[in-house]
Protein backbone atom coordinates (compact mmCIF):
# COMPACT_ATOMS: atom_id res chain seq x y z
CA UNK A 1 0.00 0.00 0.00
CA UNK A 2 1.81 2.79 -1.03
CA UNK A 3 0.09 6.38 0.00
CA UNK A 4 1.94 9.68 -1.27
CA UNK A 5 1.61 13.16 -0.18
CA UNK A 6 2.45 16.65 -1.76
CA UNK A 7 2.15 20.15 -0.13
CA UNK A 8 0.62 22.29 -2.50
CA UNK A 9 2.57 25.74 -2.45
CA UNK A 10 -0.53 28.00 -4.37
CA UNK A 11 -4.04 27.55 -4.01
CA UNK A 12 -4.44 26.81 -7.85
CA UNK A 13 -4.39 23.32 -6.66
CA UNK A 14 -7.99 23.86 -4.69
CA UNK A 15 -9.38 25.81 -7.74
CA UNK A 16 -8.95 23.01 -9.90
CA UNK A 17 -9.82 20.59 -7.58
CA UNK A 18 -13.29 22.13 -6.65
CA UNK A 19 -14.37 21.80 -10.75
CA UNK A 20 -13.68 18.80 -10.47
CA UNK A 21 -14.64 16.91 -7.31
CA UNK A 22 -16.76 17.62 -3.95
CA UNK A 23 -16.28 19.57 -1.37
CA UNK A 24 -16.37 18.79 2.35
CA UNK A 25 -15.79 21.50 5.08
CA UNK A 26 -15.26 20.36 8.52
CA UNK A 27 -15.77 22.99 11.33
CA UNK A 28 -17.99 22.09 14.55
CA UNK A 29 -17.07 24.41 17.59
CA UNK A 30 -14.38 21.83 19.16
CA UNK A 31 -13.83 19.88 15.59
CA UNK A 32 -10.77 20.15 13.74
CA UNK A 33 -11.08 23.18 11.16
CA UNK A 34 -10.61 21.30 7.74
CA UNK A 35 -12.11 21.91 4.37
CA UNK A 36 -10.99 19.00 1.08
CA UNK A 37 -12.27 18.64 -2.36
CA UNK A 38 -12.35 14.91 -3.12
CA UNK A 39 -12.63 12.48 -6.11
CA UNK A 40 -11.52 9.21 -7.06
CA UNK A 41 -8.60 8.50 -9.69
CA UNK A 42 -8.94 4.86 -10.63
CA UNK A 43 -8.47 2.47 -7.68
CA UNK A 44 -6.95 5.33 -5.56
CA UNK A 45 -9.05 8.72 -3.21
CA UNK A 46 -7.60 11.89 -4.11
CA UNK A 47 -8.14 14.97 -2.49
CA UNK A 48 -6.78 18.65 -1.72
CA UNK A 49 -7.06 19.85 1.83
CA UNK A 50 -6.83 23.05 3.57
CA UNK A 51 -5.71 22.16 7.17
CA UNK A 52 -6.53 25.26 9.68
CA UNK A 53 -6.56 23.25 13.06
CA UNK A 54 -6.09 19.93 13.91
CA UNK A 55 -5.09 17.00 11.34
CA UNK A 56 -6.90 15.35 8.20
CA UNK A 57 -6.60 12.14 6.43
CA UNK A 58 -8.12 10.60 3.10
CA UNK A 59 -9.53 7.01 3.09
CA UNK A 60 -10.70 5.12 0.49
CA UNK A 61 -13.87 2.77 0.38
CA UNK A 62 -12.89 -0.43 -0.87
CA UNK A 63 -15.15 -3.11 -2.07
CA UNK A 64 -14.41 -6.21 -0.62
CA UNK A 65 -11.40 -5.48 0.53
CA UNK A 66 -9.76 -3.23 3.91
CA UNK A 67 -9.61 0.46 3.66
CA UNK A 68 -6.80 2.96 2.46
CA UNK A 69 -5.53 5.55 3.99
CA UNK A 70 -3.08 8.65 2.83
CA UNK A 71 -1.05 9.64 6.14
CA UNK A 72 -2.50 12.07 8.54
CA UNK A 73 -1.40 15.72 7.83
CA UNK A 74 -1.77 18.97 9.57
CA UNK A 75 -1.70 22.76 9.09
CA UNK A 76 -1.21 23.89 5.58
CA UNK A 77 -2.57 23.19 2.22
CA UNK A 78 -2.13 19.42 0.59
CA UNK A 79 -2.89 17.28 -2.05
CA UNK A 80 -3.17 13.51 -0.46
CA UNK A 81 -3.80 10.14 -2.50
CA UNK A 82 -4.92 6.83 -0.61
CA UNK A 83 -3.36 3.96 -1.43
CA UNK A 84 -4.51 1.59 -4.19
CA UNK A 85 -8.09 -0.48 -3.38
CA UNK A 86 -7.73 -4.48 -4.64
CA UNK A 87 -10.79 -4.40 -6.34
CA UNK A 88 -12.62 -1.03 -6.95
CA UNK A 89 -12.55 1.71 -4.64
CA UNK A 90 -16.56 2.81 -3.41
CA UNK A 91 -15.61 6.49 -2.44
CA UNK A 92 -13.19 8.86 -0.56
CA UNK A 93 -13.74 9.49 3.26
CA UNK A 94 -12.48 12.52 4.88
CA UNK A 95 -11.61 11.40 8.80
CA UNK A 96 -10.49 14.75 11.04
CA UNK A 97 -9.13 14.71 14.72
CA UNK A 98 -8.31 17.53 17.14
Amino acid sequence: MNSVVKRVVSGVGVAAAVAAGSLVAVSPASAADVSCVTSTSGDQGIGTCVVRSGEVRLRADCAFAPDTYSPWVGRGTWALRTGSCLFSIRGVIVETRN
